[in-house]
């Protein structure tokens, strides 16, 4: 058994400024099938789902985070000033080598705008690669949607220079970062990225 398989719960209890991350639970249902049923929050990631699917994938992702190693860990996201729930992140989608993994994030809609998204993309990022042996991560967005591009350039993502690029009806496209100080041969480099300019999201 290695580090990874004996990651306890409480790694995934952790703290920004502004906002408190803990692991997903049955309790959260209510949240979890607002955001998945929710076409808004959903425009730039995929079809919303209906009420009865949210519920029969919410125990997948919970038990997720159970498997050793995890095959993918989703948290809650609460504004720490007010103690509400105001939206969803996680890790997932790992390499079969644990070398790579996807994070993503989705926030109720009056909570964006708020400068959240970037405060809490960038404490996903550094809390994945210190609980796992990963060197890269990944964030797929749409290319419809450049504030989100904005936002994940100006932490420092490039766009993948793969081919896994606008896939879809919502133009997906690929953007990694590496682990600081990796050595690792990079399928990425940093690209003039048209209408894209690298600032912080706020």
């Amino acid at each position: 058994m290695n580090d990874v398989d004996r990651l306890p719960p409480s790694r995934f209890d952790f703290q920004t400024d502004r906002l408190h991350l803990r692991l997903l639970d049955e309790g959260d249902e209510s949240l979890y099938c607002s955001l998945y049923a929710d076409h808004e929050t959903m425009r730039f990631i995929g079809e919303p789902l209906s009420r009865e699917r949210a519920l029969r994938s919410m125990p997948k992702a919970i038990a997720a985070a159970a498997r050793s190693p995890p095959r993918g860990v989703f948290m809650v996201v609460h504004e720490r000033a007010t103690q509400r729930p105001i939206g969803i992140c996680g890790i997932s989608r790992f390499d079969t080598g644990m070398t790579r993994a996807e994070v993503g994030i989705m926030l109720e809609s009056k909570s964006r705008s708020k400068g959240y998204g970037s405060e809490l993309l960038e404490a996903l990022v550094e809390q994945a690669f210190r609980m796992f042996p990963i060197n890269e991560i990944r964030v797929q967005c749409s290319a419809m949607n450049p504030v989100v591009e904005r936002m994940v350039n100006g932490l420092g993502f490039t766009l993948c220079s793969d081919p896994a690029i606008f896939l879809g009806p919502l133009r997906q496209r690929n953007w990694s970062i590496h682990r600081p100080g990796c050595r690792c041969s990079h399928e990425t480099h940093r690209q003039e990225v048209p209408h894209v300019q690298r600032h912080p999201f706020s």
